[in-house]
């Protein structure tokens, strides 16, 4: 049987906007890495589904940052340092505590040849009464600045006063919107730039009564999805470590 001739117009039409969207990236990354390159402390705001905390590292990394030193980028949680590290550890194709690691307290994924690492801010603090410019840093990340705590405070002053003697070091400070301003004005009205994010729709389905065992509920609801919907991913939130053991038990025995 002679199968028809496939129209490629639509497949052409596809390529060139693929093609296009990158271009337009690549240029807009450009212009990025040029504002960090001319100046000693830059302020990101990263939008929801940016990457900035795992492309943000790659590109200092692919742009000569890490010759110099390690590329630093702090989280304000344990969970968060393992998971980015490991995250970026995959997408660079280098085994986790290689080339990228990670150090939390009482736990330390690092080797000699690692170039990227991410911590949480409690660990660069104790870093920094060893060491007061740390020098074995070019570039520190301060991700999710935002998210105020003491520890991250005393460590945006620390790194205040570090800049002003080590004026080698860049210093990125990632924030959202509405701190943005503050964070410039902090550190001497240093630029700002924002990295759009992309977001997807979402419908939101409230249950029509109260449960009285939510993880038991979850279990049911989970099990409705998979029954009722096609191929798929679903992601369950639980309040702690204990709630989200006992719901993998449940759902494993289904």
């Amino acid at each position: 049987m002679i199968q028809p001739v496939r129209d490629l117009s639509s497949d052409m039409a596809k390529f060139a906007r693929q093609g296009s969207r990158l271009v337009k990236e690549k240029r807009e990354q450009r212009e990025r890495m040029k504002i960090i390159r001319d100046h000693q402390v830059v302020v990101v705001v990263g939008e929801t589904g940016s990457g900035k905390t795992t492309q943000l590292v790659q590109y200092l990394h692919e742009a000569g940052y890490s010759r110099n030193g390690l590329i630093g980028c702090t989280q304000p949680r344990r969970v968060a340092a393992m998971s980015v590290a490991k995250r970026v550890s995959e997408e660079m194709g280098c085994r986790l505590g290689g080339l990228v690691g990670y150090s939390i307290r009482f736990e330390d994924c690092t080797s000699p040849e690692t170039l990227i690492k991410y911590m949480t801010d409690g660990v660069l603090l104790r870093e920094s009464l060893k060491e007061a410019d740390l020098d074995k840093y070019s570039c520190i990340i301060m991700d999710e600045a935002h998210e105020r705590s003491m520890q991250t405070d005393v460590l945006m002053g620390l790194l205040r006063r570090v800049i002003t003697r080590r004026r080698d070091l860049k210093l990125i400070v990632t924030s959202a919107t509405m701190n943005a301003d503050k964070f410039s004005t902090f550190f001497g009205h240093c630029p700002t730039f924002t990295i759009p994010g992309r977001t997807f729709p979402v419908d939101i389905s409230f249950s029509k009564t109260p449960c009285e065992d939510y993880v038991e509920s979850a279990v049911k609801q989970a099990l409705s999805v998979h029954l009722s919907h096609g191929p798929g991913d679903i992601l369950i939130f639980m309040t702690g470590q204990e709630d989200i053991e006992t719901t993998c038990e449940v759902l494993n025995g289904k």
